[in-house]
């Protein structure tokens, strides 16, 4: 879920910006909600395979705005043009908590690299996939109070929240890593026992 104050949030009109997005159609949808506003951008989401390497190229330009899936464009410095180093650097918004943690920092790591300016921010909601799957919905309904008639959550209450589903997400996850690799030991046990077919 894309909260719509991310398409008021840049916080200079000169500085490049990176939305980072969860899915493809997250991406999709803040596309529409940016053409909504007219707000011209890019989006790279692993269906521009042939723009690929011109978007990447042009989004460290003044005045860019690029929107991408947590895959796009990985490994994938973001040269800043002299205007837009100037302007204060690369401005990344991360809008939804990854599978992973580490997918939040690679995200993020995309600006203030190699001694160039930068700066981040992250825009979460409490209906966003891992915290409704993870969270129990007492807890969502009493952070909910906090923020009435859709009113920010304290800072420290939405962090808190988001990586603690983010935790429960990572260590499920685990859990499934170890019952396959069981399961594959279990299975190569058998085929070992059962001797080499004819």
């Amino acid at each position: 879920m894309i909260h719509r104050s991310i398409i008021t949030c840049c916080p200079n009109i000169f500085r490049p910006v990176l939305i980072g997005t969860a899915s493809v159609a997250a991406s999709e949808h803040l596309a529409a909600l940016l053409r909504g506003r007219r707000l011209p951008h890019e989006v790279l989401n692993g269906r521009q395979d042939a723009d690929e390497a011109r978007i990447i190229a042009e989004a460290g330009r003044e005045g860019r705005i690029t929107v991408a899936t947590q895959l796009a464009g990985r490994g994938t410095d973001i040269r800043l043009s002299p205007q837009a180093s100037a302007a204060g650097g690369l401005h990344v918004i991360a809008t939804q908590r990854a599978a992973a943690g580490r997918l939040d920092r690679q995200l993020i790591g995309r600006c203030a690299r190699q001694g160039d300016p930068g700066s981040w921010e992250r825009i979460f909601s409490l209906g966003d996939e891992p915290v409704v799957a993870h969270l129990p919905a007492r807890l969502r309904q009493l952070a909910a109070r906090l923020a009435p008639d859709g009113a920010p959550l304290p800072r420290i209450v939405g962090e808190a929240l988001t990586w603690l589903a983010q935790r429960a997400e990572e260590i499920e996850r685990a859990r499934q890593r170890r019952n396959l690799l069981a399961l594959e030991a279990d299975q190569a046990d058998v085929l070992a026992f059962s001797g080499r077919g004819e």
